[in-house]
């Protein structure tokens, strides 16, 4: 069994990736509430994807380099790419918003257009890393690192997700993970002192049935969660490739 530092997460990023596509597409640009929305969206998934690739810089990369991957100068440039791209993104839309209210009506549809171009240009080099990642990288991994090195590299991972971030993070994850990955990732933050909050925000991104049935799996009560569980914490479960749910070996 394959521990897999890409399969969970990147589901989740090609999801809102997909998703921040479309609205950019829907946006009117010179309408201030909804060049607003847009420029939150982004701003949203520009954290979140600095998030994960400081912590692929952080405990994935130095493997690589420890075991000579032949594509890690790549890898690494690309990483650059990608933050300068994604602070271009930023400004660009920041900038919009900013003029959406001109009377030049034209001209800001222009410039939003020039905007969704960027932000395609930018998914698309974002989705060919992502796939270089999985389909190179972490076979590479697999067969260069023995299997207790990968574990502790995914438990130090997921060790180093704060209990304030997930609970940012979480209605960026639900939506677009299947259930067993929803169920996986709930029973190892079960036992956050703010899980309470966090039954929150699933609330908000999952339909009340699907709830229903998270909560009665994992045991939980939403209204008084923090006083009926026990931590889970990052070394009780982790998320294989495969699907399974495992104690560390």
């Amino acid at each position: 069994m394959h521990i897999n530092f890409y399969k969970f997460i990147h589901t989740t990023i090609k999801g809102q990736l997909s998703q921040l596509m479309i609205q950019a597409g829907k946006t009117i640009y010179s309408n201030p509430e909804e060049t607003l929305a847009l420029y939150n969206s982004i701003c949203d998934v520009a954290g979140f994807l600095k998030n994960h690739g400081e912590r692929e810089d952080k405990f994935i990369h130095p493997k690589l380099k420890e075991k000579k991957f032949p594509k890690m100068s790549e890898i690494e440039k690309e990483h650059n790419t990608i933050e300068a791209q994604l602070e271009t993104l930023t400004l660009q839309i920041s900038a919009i918003k900013d003029e959406s209210a001109s009377t030049n009506k034209d001209d800001i549809k222009e410039k939003g257009y020039q905007f969704y171009l960027a932000l395609t240009d930018f998914l698309a080099a974002y989705f060919a890393h992502m796939n270089t990642e999985e389909q190179e990288l972490m076979p590479f991994l697999w067969t260069a690192v023995p299997h207790n090195e990968i574990f502790s590299v995914h438990m130090n991972i997921q060790a180093s997700v704060s209990e304030a971030e997930m609970l940012a993070t979480v209605p960026m994850m639900y939506p677009y993970i299947d259930y067993e990955e929803v169920l996986k990732l709930t029973r190892i933050i079960k036992g956050f002192s703010n899980f309470k909050d966090i039954t929150v925000a699933i609330e908000k991104c999952l339909n009340s049935e699907v709830c229903k049935r998270l909560f009665n799996e994992v045991g939980v009560n939403p209204s008084s969660s923090t006083s009926s569980v026990a931590r889970g914490g990052p070394g009780d479960l982790f998320i294989a490739s495969d699907g399974a749910v495992s104690a560390p070996p």
